[in-house]
């Protein structure tokens, strides 16, 4: 599974082409919008959450590849649980 991750709409517009190529090519994976799975994403206290978030999210999708885009320190803690289990990024 192909995980594409982002923390906000600029960058979804930005993964939406290629988003677009896996649909087309049925390809098996999932759409990860930070912003609407935790609360209030901007807060450094929220931070920890991404991170058991898309840890959790990795165990149960059986994820093989991240798409990542953004240059906001949320997306980092994504990043960082995908290294954590080997998923190439």
């Amino acid at each position: 599974m192909i995980y594409f991750v982002y923390a906000d709409r600029a960058e979804k517009s930005i993964l939406a082409p290629v988003i677009k190529i896996a649909k087309e090519r049925k390809k098996n994976f999932r759409e990860v919008d930070l912003s609407s799975v935790i609360d209030d994403l901007h807060l450094d206290q929220n931070l920890s959450k991404i991170y058991d978030y898309t840890f959790s999210q990795i165990e149960e999708d059986n994820v093989d590849y991240a798409v990542v885009i953004g240059d906001r320190r949320e997306i980092m803690f994504a990043c960082l649980a995908f290294f954590v289990k080997g998923v190439k990024i």
